[in-house]
């Protein structure tokens, strides 16, 4: 997370905060967009679907590897 939204998680006193929900959209979308969010340590021991399994296979990037880190 950036610095201004940690700054305004420290803050948040609690009810809909329009500011604080633009900064979290804007963090989690450079997370997914930054590289893969899978690697195996850190999904040891969870089944992966056939879905998640072909893109992985396949390298992905730019929309694709979006898509692979909204994968459920």
């Amino acid at each position: 997370m950036s610095a201004d939204t940690l700054a305004l998680l420290a803050a948040y006193a609690g009810g809909p905060d329009v500011p604080l929900q633009g900064h979290i959209v804007a963090d989690f979308n450079r997370i997914i967009q930054s590289g893969p969010l899978y690697t195996p340590a850190r999904f040891t021991g969870v089944t992966l679907s056939d879905e998640t399994l072909y893109v992985l296979g396949h390298n992905p990037t730019g929309i694709d590897l979006v898509r692979l880190n909204r994968i459920e």
